[in-house]
Order: C-alpha cells, then sequence, then structure tokens
C-alpha cells in the first residue's frame, strides 16, 4: 500500500506483483501524472483512492495495466454520477476495443458525508450495467462481477464540518449493490 508521495512507484521492480494499493497522494495531479508515465509495475488487482483522476487512470488501463484482472475504484461524492469518464472508455466504442480484456471484477466506491441519494445510487448502477452490455457486444465476456457500494464520512460533531477523510482504498462499504 502506497500513501502520501508516488514518486517511488517508477522506482519499483516487482515483476510478481499480484495486488497493487494506492491511498490518497500529497501530489498535484500534474506530478501524480509524470510519475505514472514511468511506471513499470503490472499488477492483477489495483485498488485505488479517489486522489487518481479517470484520465491519468486511462493512460494506464490502455497501456502498462492493460492486462488487470480486478479494478478497484474510490470516488468522493459530486453533483453528478461518478466515473463517467472511466465507464465510458471501459464500454469502449464502435472503433475500438474495450480496455483490459481479462478484467472480471470492477467495483465502484463513492464516499460522501450524506446519505446514500437514490436517483444518483440508481443512476450509478444503471452506468455500471451499461459498461457490461457494451463490452459483451464488443467481444469482451469476462467481467463478471461488478458492484456499487457507498461510504459515509463522518462529521466533526463539534464544528458540524465534514471530517478530513483517512481514505483506505480497500475499505468496504456497508452494503454492496450487484450491478449484475
Amino acid at each position: 500500500m502506497m500513501y502520501g508521495s508516488w514518486y517511488q512507484l517508477p522506482l519499483i521492480h516487482a515483476p510478481l506483483l499480484q495486488q497493487l494499493v494506492l491511498g490518497n497522494s500529497d501530489q498535484n495531479e500534474e506530478e501524480i501524472n509524470a510519475q505514472l508515465a514511468l511506471i513499470q509495475l503490472k499488477p492483477k488487482v489495483v485498488y485505488l483512492s479517489s486522489r487518481m483522476s479517470d484520465a491519468s487512470l486511462l493512460l494506464l488501463l490502455n497501456g502498462i495495466w492493460s492486462e488487470i484482472e480486478e479494478l478497484h475504484r474510490t470516488y468522493v461524492l459530486s453533483n453528478d454520477v461518478p466515473g463517467v469518464t472511466l465507464a465510458q472508455a471501459l464500454a469502449g466504442n464502435a472503433n475500438l476495443r474495450p480496455p483490459c480484456p481479462r478484467m472480471w471484477c470492477l467495483t465502484m466506491r463513492i464516499r460522501s458525508s450524506e446519505a446514500p441519494d437514490p436517483v444518483l445510487v440508481r443512476r450509478s448502477v444503471q452506468t455500471l450495467r451499461q459498461i457490461v452490455k457494451s463490452r459483451k457486444r464488443r467481444g469482451c465476456i469476462s467481467l463478471t462481477r461488478v458492484r456499487c457500494g457507498w461510504i459515509e464520512e463522518g462529521r466533526n460533531d463539534n464544528s458540524g464540518e465534514e471530517e478530513e477523510p483517512t481514505e483506505d482504498p480497500e475499505e468496504s462499504p456497508r452494503a454492496w449493490i450487484d450491478v449484475l
């Protein structure tokens, strides 16, 4: 598991690495992208915090991480369905086969200080279902486990403000919605 600075990532040589967990980074997106361009790790299972953007993740999924089998992604709730950019890319398009053809498991964890909004949850599940349908139409039938979960963040009782989360990319939501 790696937290703080991801400067070490390009220096790690682990050809037998099975699982990679990337927690929060104190680096900005530009610094992260510079490190990702040099990464040599080829894990089968990846857990990602909300710090890495979908655009950065897609660079890896279309490149060095094209053979991953499990992707576990965390998002912090915004005003819209999280992960749309990732979903569109994983679905592929008429001219391009979807990335990561061996991926069999995709989970999306949504972090929020609020209770789950049923409309947002339903739209998130629909987005994930569409990924599976599109991948199957394009010949990628390996995706057999797709789940969505909600993680509620705590609030500081004294001030009414949200606590600064200590994000664990492997944390399980209280409940999962099985998309398939």
